[in-house]
């Protein structure tokens, strides 16, 4: 094999490419029926080369064309999709697609420089480079072929040059913040840096947790402890794992705007009520200096303060300037407080169960209707479906904790005896108050009995069921099923 650097005019495209889907005679049905099956990609890719220039790294693959009456030309076995994009750049009349011989018009109007020769290595046969060919297009090899990097290695390099999504800066984090629980630092293998990035992307979400944008990166302008108690509520969420063992926290969960506040209201996320007078790099937590006593500002602690106006703050870390972009100061949680100053569950979310809460659930039924309820099922979606699988969550969960402790369960016992049954049990067991108690067994006559909602949405065939019920309803009984699956 032989290195040399051969004009664009001097190589042909291989006729009989794995690409085709079907036999083509000349070099202008190669060219066309490339175009034709990689619109978009030869028109970026030609892009990028007028931008660019050619990979340096990436050798073309030619062998000697016996065929050519030209002894210039090459037969090009790897490369044919650059090929195809040069040559275009040289001669954009040379496709029959209008469309896109006008776009790399427009391509070539804002180069400077179009290459006209590529770096080429030779092959005397085909069978010396039918292994090289192969290797590069069939994949990882088990390492022998190119390793692509993950979502998160691309976030490391992308970093290295200044370009790197919040997700990427948040990684950086986890990764070099030895206060960060081992529960969570040594199972990011089941986070997705995908679902990091789209809930930082979220203004309301990096108002809620105290971050800041600054020229692209991000700062907190809350107490490093407080900053890792709040990210740590999130990320606990975004590890939880379905019965398969898989993460249970999935795009569709954050995919809209409003899903990502429920996300956080249910986690009771909040806002720090005092701003440091020092942010500091979320990338590089030792930047973060303790505050004296009397540092920060804002509202008396314990207040949320999301629409109070931004205070001038110093950048600690970076020497970039204090061009701050602050998360905006919507409201998104239809939730209040209670009188310890935690957020209410918001009985407008679009899941049944609330993002905070986990339960153990050692039946795989159960947990199965668990994981629906909690990330799969919508109510804007999937109302009826949610109001017949809470009716099941609970009669399933009840009589798993009757078998388990061997409370009898009469021939005749309805549903709402066995609830009663097992209330009591647990009462005894002192893992039910009797406030809870007494709450259980009111909330269950607004459920179960003949007239009751849930009941109603099953035999009445003109009721639909309502978010808000339903979600106080679970709200009400959660205390009873945190108690079961403790």
């Amino acid at each position: 094999m032989t290195p040399k650097t051969i004009n664009i005019s001097n190589l042909l495209l291989d006729l009989d490419n794995p690409r085709f889907p079907r036999i083509v005679e000349s070099q202008r049905e190669a060219l066309n029926l490339m175009i034709e099956i990689q619109t978009d990609k030869i028109e970026l890719l030609a892009s990028d080369i007028a931008k660019y220039g050619l990979d340096p790294s990436e050798r073309l693959i030619v062998y000697k064309n016996e065929v050519s009456e030209d002894a210039k030309s090459y037969t090009v076995a790897e490369g044919n999709r650059r090929l195809t994009a040069l040559k275009l750049l040289q001669e954009p009349d040379l496709t029959e697609n209008e469309k896109v011989k006008s776009r790399i018009k427009k391509i070539i109007k804002t180069s400077i420089y179009l290459p006209k020769e590529i770096d080429c290595i030779i092959f005397d046969n085909p069978e010396d480079f039918d292994h090289w060919i192969n290797l590069k297009h069939s994949g990882q090899n088990n390492g022998i072929g190119r390793v692509r990097w993950d979502t998160v290695e691309q976030g490391r390099y992308q970093s290295k040059h200044g370009n790197s999504s919040f997700g990427s800066q948040f990684w950086q984090f986890l990764e070099n913040e030895k206060s960060i629980p081992d529960t969570i630092s040594k199972n990011k293998k089941h986070l997705r840096l995908t679902n990091i990035t789209r809930m930082l992307d979220d203004p309301y979400v990096r108002d809620a947790l105290g971050l800041e944008v600054v020229n692209s990166s991000l700062f907190c302008n809350q107490p490093k402890e407080r900053f890792v108690t709040e990210i740590c509520k999130l990320i606990s969420s975004m590890q939880e794992l379905d019965e398969k063992g898989k993460p249970f926290f999935k795009v569709n969960k954050i995919m809209y705007k409003k899903d990502r506040q429920d996300v956080i209201d249910d986690l009771n996320i909040i806002k720090p009520a005092k701003k440091l007078d020092k942010v500091w790099e979320i990338a590089n937590p030792n930047s973060y200096q303790q505050p004296s006593s009397n540092s920060g500002k804002g509202n008396k602690p314990g207040t949320n303060s999301r629409n109070d106006k931004e205070d001038d703050i110093e950048v600690v870390g970076s020497d970039k300037d204090s061009n701050i972009k602050t998360g905006d100061n919507s409201k998104g949680s239809l939730g209040g407080k209670n009188d310890n100053g935690k957020k209410e569950s918001n009985p407008n979310r679009n899941y049944l169960i609330p993002s905070s809460i986990q339960y153990k659930i050692y039946n795989k039924k159960c947990k199965h209707i668990y994981d629906e309820l909690k990330g799969q099922l919508r109510h804007d979606l999937c109302p009826l479906s949610i109001a017949y699988m809470f009716r099941a969550f609970l009669e399933l969960s009840v009589i798993c904790h009757m078998d388990k402790n061997r409370i009898e369960r009469k021939n005749s016992s309805s549903i709402n005896d066995n609830i009663i049954l097992t209330t009591e049990h647990l009462y005894s067991q002192r893992l039910l108050t009797k406030d809870e108690v007494d709450s259980i067994i009111s909330t269950l006559a607004k459920i179960i009995k003949n007239d009751g909602s849930v009941q109603e949405y099953i035999e009445d065939i003109h009721i639909l069921p309502k978010k808000s019920v339903l979600n106080k309803q679970f709200d009400e009984l959660n205390c009873l099923f945190s108690a079961i699956w403790r």
